[in-house]
């Protein structure tokens, strides 16, 4: 993501990214969003659900990396404060990663969001939305796309795919 878009959103949420000043070795957010600008509004769009699910509540939500892998969003974070659980945990963000299943672990994800009870099951929930939607949104320009490639998978439209088609073969 360019500079501009990576400081609007860095000074629009300044509790989120908090780790922007710390070193490299305690966070990655100081290197920015590792991803294109297509996806700004749907980071800002999760960015904006997290701070109302957190509201007044004693709980600090730090992002550690937001990146592109595998042809979607990553959003690495981590919580502090009462009450803070690991929720879906491991599995969840496991389960996310294999696109073969991803359509079954989505079913599975609305079935469950009526049970959620806490801000930290609200908030995987959120992350995971924003991380599904990244397969459907372009990467490059935002607008609709789908997942393309083969040994690097990326999430483009038909214009900026092809356009990039050879960039997206060769990055291996």
């Amino acid at each position: 993501m360019n500079k501009n878009n990576t400081y609007k959103l860095w000074e629009k949420y300044p509790t989120i990214f908090a780790g922007r000043y710390l070193s490299l070795q305690e966070s990655l957010i100081p290197f920015g969003f590792e991803c294109g600008d297509g996806w700004y509004n749907l980071i800002d769009e999760l960015c904006e659900t997290i701070t109302i699910i957190i509201g007044n509540k004693d709980i600090k939500f730090v992002a550690d990396q937001v990146k592109e892998k595998f042809g979607g969003l990553r959003f690495y974070y981590h919580m502090e404060g009462k009450n803070v659980n690991n929720g879906l945990g491991w599995f969840s963000h496991l389960m996310i990663k294999f696109s073969w299943v991803r359509q079954k672990y989505w079913k599975f994800i609305h079935f469950r969001q009526k049970f959620y009870k806490n801000t930290t099951e609200k908030i995987e929930h959120a992350i995971r939305v924003a991380e599904h939607k990244s397969y459907e949104i372009c990467e490059i320009c935002g607008k609709n796309g789908k997942l393309r490639g083969k040994g690097w998978l990326t999430t483009q439209c038909d214009k900026c795919w092809s356009k990039n088609k050879k960039v997206a073969y060769y990055r291996m």
